[in-house]
């Protein structure tokens, strides 16, 4: 037992927080009054239930993000124009029972890495080995998403980059590029895509969003009026297209794009059932434009669904995550925003079902508002207490911290739009910061609102510019670790330990009239006592990231499992027999 002192002091320090609370409350606020407070007293009482470390270099997961070079004539924007491409991918490549990491470069000639679990808590980098380093030969990566594309029971790559999509197909351990052939015609920049079976033909399709328009090219500009066309509803952007997937690796265009016209500048494209119908619905995260939402018509294609959200303001929307944060069998769309008290007060939204197909933003009230320039997001059960935690990761351009391009920025955002869409008319950014240095949030869930954790964690001195993060548990234990993908800096491993004797349980499944990925598959948790946990197989939700390939449940201290549920995109409907807990399940669709 700690000494009187010690327990008065940490007391006190709660005492304090605890009022500072009430009076945020009072005054409609939800972010805490004094955060260095509460991390201290997280510090000092040990608080937090999961343990976050930096175990970068112990795991052997060491690489330098290399950012993309822009021609000459772009110079004085080359660190907006290089400012994507850290993308990060978790995916079980042998199908050895543990998960990879794949990472990205965007430097025309540098080589990914794809590290593979060596089963003791280390990686060893083997892309050179099977085929996946010399990726980036005449364009650079964005985008990474591992999916069996023919359905012939291993993993194959979709590489988004600066100038379309590549196919890498996997023959047997080995990866070739079948791009050409394959039906993936698609010349945008392309930070953002998915996989979805639209048609629920066995097959996944993709969906792909375009940044730029397909003019643009960083490489060998022709033209330089390759910027946006104002700050709000800018049209000059790429669009999103859907690709139907024929087998045996060809693709198609969908006929009429699905119905899908309303999304440009896109950053990020989601996928999730969320109304419960068996058949996923699409979130597409645009740039400089609202929010886009498609609900599934359940005839092949897809209705524009923006108006249920009660959306005026949002114009920086980053990434596209879901879930089911309170376990009240409500799904939320979570958007990464920026947040910037002197130039940008807006931040991130949580849209949550207020019924009958509307949705309004809970961002504020339930805590994870405000958090930064905010790309990459990603809800995992970080303590295993059944309630989905959520890390978001921040950061634009980290230069000269005295030179503040902010003041620049702000007063292009007064220009016309015509003349903002010209790159020769910003002026040079130089070695100057933009909302750079900002340390990440890992918003703890209580089950009412979440609270950032952050600076009680090994990520609270990481001021890195971070994009993609994905949820790995690379020991098979049950604890959920982190990779972080930085822009143009070293890459992040946050090892995860508990800190507590919660239990467990996980599911990893495969498909057989459904799609053998199981994209889309949605499992259903429950315990005595009336808890419902119920989680979607949609991994590669977010922002430029991929997650582990399987289900996690985290199941509380004592938990009673009383049935487990499992519903194919097929449409039939699985009941598992007893399971035992803390371990995965492989689970066939009958």
């Amino acid at each position: 037992m700690g000494s009187p002192r010690r327990a008065v002091i940490v007391l006190s320090a709660a005492a304090l927080l605890a009022a500072a609370a009430v009076r945020d409350l009072t005054r409609n606020r939800t972010t805490p009054l004094w955060p260095a407070l509460r991390d201290s007293v997280l510090r000092l009482g040990r608080g937090l239930p999961f343990e976050l470390t930096d175990a970068t270099r112990a795991a052997g997961l060491v690489h330098l993000h290399r950012k993309l070079v822009p021609h000459p004539s772009l110079r004085n924007l080359a660190p907006w124009l290089g400012s994507l491409g850290a993308s990060v991918a978790v995916v079980d490549i042998d199908a050895d029972g543990w998960p990879d990491v794949y990472l990205t470069n965007s430097a025309v000639g540098s080589l990914n890495p794809l590290f593979r679990n060596n089963g003791d808590g280390t990686f060893t980098d083997i892309a050179r080995r099977i085929g996946l380093a010399a990726v980036n030969k005449d364009t650079g990566s964005l985008r990474a998403l591992f999916f069996d594309c023919d359905n012939d029971g291993d993993k194959d790559l979709l590489l988004t980059t600066f100038h379309g999509a590549r196919l890498h197909i996997n023959d047997q351990g080995m990866f070739r590029d079948a791009t050409a052939g394959s039906g993936l015609d698609f010349p945008f920049y392309a930070p953002a895509s998915n996989v979805v079976d639209y048609d629920n033909d066995g097959l996944l399709d993709v969906v792909v969003g375009g940044y730029f328009s397909p003019s643009a090219d960083f490489l060998a500009p022709k033209d330089y009026r390759l910027m946006h066309a104002g700050f709000h509803a800018a049209d000059n952007g790429g669009r999103a297209r859907v690709f139907h997937n024929e087998g045996r690796g060809k693709f198609s265009p969908a006929r009429g794009n699905l119905g899908l016209s309303c999304p440009r500048w896109v950053l990020a494209v989601g996928v999730y059932d969320l109304r419960g119908t068996g058949r996923p619905d699409l979130h597409f995260a645009s740039d400089y434009n609202l929010n886009c939402l498609y609900f599934n018509d359940g005839r092949g294609g897809f209705l524009d669904a923006s108006a249920e959200l009660a959306d005026t303001i949002s114009m920086s929307n980053m990434s596209s995550e879901f879930a089911d944060p309170f376990n009240d069998g409500r799904p939320s769309i979570f958007v990464a925003n920026i947040h910037s008290p002197r130039y940008l007060p807006y931040g991130n939204l949580l849209w949550s079902p207020s019924g009958q197909g509307h949705y309004r933003d809970i961002a504020r009230e339930a805590g994870v508002r405000e958090c930064g320039w905010a790309w990459g997001a990603k809800f995992a059960d970080l303590d295993n207490d059944t309630l989905q935690d959520l890390v978001v990761v921040n950061g634009y351009i980290s230069g000269d911290p005295s030179r503040d391009y902010m003041v620049e920025f702000a007063e292009m955002v007064r220009r016309r739009p015509e003349y903002i869409a010209d790159t020769r008319n910003w002026p040079a950014i130089g070695n100057a910061s933009q909302s750079g240095y900002q340390r990440s949030c890992v918003y703890h869930n209580d089950g009412a609102r979440f609270g950032d954790v952050a600076g009680a964690t090994g990520m609270r001195d990481d001021l890195l510019d971070g994009r993609g993060v994905a949820a790995i548990d690379y020991r098979n234990d049950g604890s959920l670790s982190l990779v972080v993908a930085n822009q143009g800096q070293p890459a992040r491993f946050y090892r995860n330990r508990q800190r507590n004797r919660n239990r467990w349980v996980g599911f990893a499944l495969r498909g057989t009239r459904s799609n053998r990925d199981a994209f889309g598959a949605e499992v259903t948790v429950r315990l005595r006592g009336g808890k419902i946990l119920t989680r979607q197989f949609q991994p590669a939700n977010g922002f430029m990231s991929q997650s582990d390939g399987r289900l996690h449940f985290g199941l509380g201290r004592r938990p009673v499992v009383e049935s487990v549920e499992v519903r194919w995109p097929a449409g039939g409907l699985q009941r598992l027999g007893p399971v035992d807990l803390d371990r995965y399940h492989s689970v066939v669709e009958p």
